[in-house]
This record gives structure tokens, sequence and C-alpha cells, in this order.
């Protein structure tokens, strides 16, 4: 399989618009020789695991469409005040720090960028026992309702928080 950083260098040549549907990657307005490098997958039990913010983004976008928020999808670079992923009633941001913990700052961006949607943050954990956010970034999203996951190396979500389990049970909810 493609790795998402070169995916997403070879199909923004051909303004590729990128989403996961059904646990596929979808490719909009690309070459035909991007689509054939694509292999389809199966969904989380071949997840290929997190190297870098791009596979990050694309495992957070999987996530929130298997969620069932299907018309997410990856935003454009740029200013774009911090949302990475963006659907109907979700602005997701997602980040892979290298080092220390996300903090209310960063808390505080996604909520000012979200409004009127959900405010929902993804942040890499090293381990399923490390904290990838601070306890002044988990009491600020508390108080303003900011969904918190943490992205495992394998691409797992875990959810943080009572907003985030909320975001989750959404898949349940459409059926």
């Amino acid at each position: 399989m493609v790795s998402a950083k070169k995916f997403l260098k070879k199909t923004a040549k051909a303004a590729a618009a990128v989403s996961t549907l059904g646990g596929s990657v979808v490719v909009e307005k690309a070459t035909k020789k991007a689509l054939k490098r694509v292999r389809r997958d199966k969904g989380p039990e071949r997840r290929r695991g997190i190297s870098s913010f791009e596979d990050a983004e694309v495992e957070a976008l999987r996530s929130v469409h298997q969620w069932g928020y299907r018309d997410a999808r990856l935003t454009a670079r740029g200013a774009d005040g911090g949302v990475d992923i963006s659907s109907k009633k979700l602005a997701v941001q997602v980040k892979r720090l290298s080092t220390g913990k996300v903090g209310s700052p960063m808390i505080q961006k996604i909520y000012g960028a979200a409004h009127p949607k959900q405010p929902v943050f993804f942040a890499y954990q090293r381990s399923q026992n490390s904290r990838p956010y601070s306890d002044r970034g988990v009491a600020e999203a508390r108080r303003l309702g900011v969904a918190l996951f943490g992205l495992l190396p394998d691409g797992t979500p875990v959810a943080y928080n009572s907003e985030a389990k909320k975001v989750r049970a959404h898949t349940r909810r459409l059926r």
C-alpha cells in the first residue's frame, strides 16, 4: 500500500480531494495512474500505522467516516484556522507532536475555528499508557465541549472525554 504522504503528494498534482468511504480510499478528479496505486483497505484490522502528520490525518478521517460522518473531507493546507477535517457537523484538528502535550491554547483554537460545528481534536499518543493532553487542556475541553481523541501508533482512536464518546456514538444513531 502507498503511504499516505506519498499518496497525498501524487494526488495533489491532480487537485484531488481525498476521503475514505467504507474503509476504502477514494480520490475525486484524480488521474487513473494515481487511482491504480491505491489498494482497497478493509478497515481497522488493516491499519498501517502513523509515521507522519499526513498518516495521522488519514487515520483520523478513516475513524470519522466509520462513525457515520460520510461527508467529512481533508481540508486544503494553508490558512484553515487549524481545521484539518471538515464535515457538516464536525470540525477536526489533528496533531502529531514530537514533544510536549496538547494544552488549552490549542483546544481554544479549534473551538474558535469550529463554530458552529462540533469541535473535535485528535492527538497522536506514543503508547496506550501515554496521555497526549495536559490536565489544563482536558479541563478546557470539558468547559468548551471539545471532543478529545488520542491516536495510538496503529491508528486506533481512543476517546478521552464524554464529548468524544458522543461523537463516536453517532454510528449507533444512524442505524
